[in-house]
């Protein structure tokens, strides 16, 4: 995976800054041609009608945005209800740096354990906060790993 920041993209009339991409190095599916991911989506107000194949964005308003969140760790994750598995490590970030590979767990962060409230909590925050905050991860063997933060791309 390689990360990158697009400084400006426009959708119809909006345009937006600093958008943060990652490129897989190969996709999932043979049909994807790209991703957006959900920060970028949530700018807008979506509808989705599966059967004909369509997307319609509508520009939120301002006070309805959210901030795009640009990732510090490296990780592309798969959550579930015990652990993070590690599903990208992009090159050059402090993921790679810590040794984390493709299918290695994440079982606490700082002593916090992943359970089911990861996502709803603000523990998912941790990989957006300012570049240099350390981390003690602690992956499925038991091993403590420590990760800095930082803006490698």
């Amino acid at each position: 995976m390689t990360a990158f920041v697009l400084d400006d993209i426009v959708i119809g009339e909006v345009h937006i800054a600093g958008v943060p991409v990652a490129g897989l190095d190969h996709w999932q599916s043979d049909s994807a041609v790209g991703s957006i991911g959900l920060p970028l989506i949530a700018q807008f107000d979506v509808i989705m009608d599966i059967t004909a194949e369509s997307l319609w964005l509508r520009p939120a308003p301002p006070k309805h945005r959210l901030p795009m969140l640009k990732d510090r760790s490296g990780f592309g994750l798969a959550v579930s209800p015990s652990a993070l598995t590690v599903a990208h490590v992009a090159v050059h970030s402090p993921a790679e740096k810590s040794g984390w590979s493709v299918g290695d767990r994440i079982v606490r962060i700082d002593g916090r354990p992943i359970n089911a409230s990861y996502t709803r909590g603000q523990l998912w925050r941790w990989r957006f906060l300012p570049a240099g905050t350390h981390f003690r991860l602690v992956d499925g063997s038991g091993i403590v790993r420590l990760l800095t933060l930082a803006d490698y791309y």
